[in-house]
């Protein structure tokens, strides 16, 4: 491999993919639950329930596309020859983290929006 490329965990570009792999899931649960919080009265009061449908979906959408970066990453650290330094042990430990984390926040997040198809968001 080029020195480029079995340098890219240790960039500051390579870095922030590991975090993002590791952070974005969980960011954006706690996003799908506070803005379906704050919309669910003004759901209830105009009708337009899909909105509720539609942040999940954008959430969900979110986190699996931060697992399909933690994906690429472990590709990337496959792809690199040589010895294991320390860097390349961080970086497989934040990109195993980063897999579990997203797809781990999908599933909350999927699990999250079920009840706004059985559920009235009126509570009538």
């Amino acid at each position: 491999m080029s020195a480029p490329e079995s340098s890219y965990f240790e960039s500051a570009r390579g870095v922030r993919t590991l975090w993002l792999g590791i952070l974005a899931g969980p960011l954006l649960w706690f996003l799908n639950q506070q803005v379906n919080y704050l919309l669910v009265r003004w759901a209830c009061s105009s009708g337009h329930v899909i909105v509720l449908h539609a942040v999940a979906a954008t959430c969900l959408v979110g986190a699996l596309l931060a697992g399909k970066l933690a994906l690429g990453n472990r590709r990337r650290l496959e792809e690199t020859e040589g010895a294991e330094s320390l860097q390349q042990e961080r970086a497989r430990f934040m990109v195993v983290l980063g897999i579990c984390s997203s797809f781990l926040f999908a599933l909350v997040i999927i699990a999250q929006g079920i009840p706004n198809f059985i559920l009235n968001p009126c509570g009538k």
